[in-house]
């Protein structure tokens, strides 16, 4: 019986410093106006579709269901960033052997403790991210093709995921694998069929933004 609690012990401190580290920054999220690149991705919110200039569509979807709910605010265009930000960090400590100092590594960190209260695509990207992680480390591929799909709707830097997850996990012999990443192509789709009635405008802002980058070394290192 003392072997099955000692789980929930361990998850008991680290739901207090997840909890507390979310608080923190629904307060500062209201403390502080928009950065402009909040404000940017506000404009999109207005105008839904499935695609923009330079990114793909989560970031405004998840701007208009804080709006819808809350208004107009800085609260209502960070907020569902925010729970975004507490899943996160919730998969990450799940997958952690010492879930308390995790959370409170995760929390105190300052890309996710002050970058994870701005409303950018990065945090669709991360939870969409620890979701692929959790469900490919547990071999539920299905559900880690929907979190490459979103992974991929929120940055195009989440077609990275799913061929992480294939080489990480040396599942490129299983076709459950494969399934996965016909499941998130499907899923992708919608913007993919918006850039190409859009003459690929994202994707080709991407390319050459990638292209002109003054230390090609450093950037193909990082």
């Amino acid at each position: 019986r003392g072997a099955k609690a000692a789980p929930q012990t361990r998850w008991a401190p680290a739901l207090v410093i997840l909890v507390l580290a979310l608080l923190a920054r629904v307060f500062v999220a209201d403390a502080i106006e928009l950065a402009e690149d909040e404000a940017y991705y506000w404009v999109w919110s207005r105008e839904l579709a499935w695609g923009y200039f330079d990114h793909p569509p989560a970031i405004a979807g998840i701007i208009r269901a804080g709006t819808a709910l809350l208004g107009d605010t800085e609260v209502g265009v960070r907020l569902p960033g925010l729970l975004l930000g507490g899943i996160t960090a919730g998969l990450a400590v799940t997958l952690a052997k010492e879930r308390a100092l995790a959370a409170a590594a995760l929390s105190t960190l300052p890309l996710f403790a002050l970058g994870g209260v701005l409303a950018t695509p990065d945090l669709p990207l991360a939870a969409a991210w620890a979701l692929g992680l959790w469900a490919a480390s547990r071999d539920r591929w299905a559900l880690a093709g929907v979190a490459c799909g979103l992974a991929m709707l929120s940055k195009y830097t989440g077609v990275l995921l799913l061929p992480a997850l294939i080489i990480g996990t040396g599942a490129w012999r299983r076709p459950r694998a494969w399934g996965a990443a016909l499941l998130a192509g499907l899923i992708y789709a919608p913007n993919a069929v918006w850039n190409v009635q859009h003459d690929a405008i994202s994707w080709r802002f991407q390319l050459e933004h990638v292209a002109a980058a003054a230390d090609r070394l450093g950037f193909i290192g990082a």
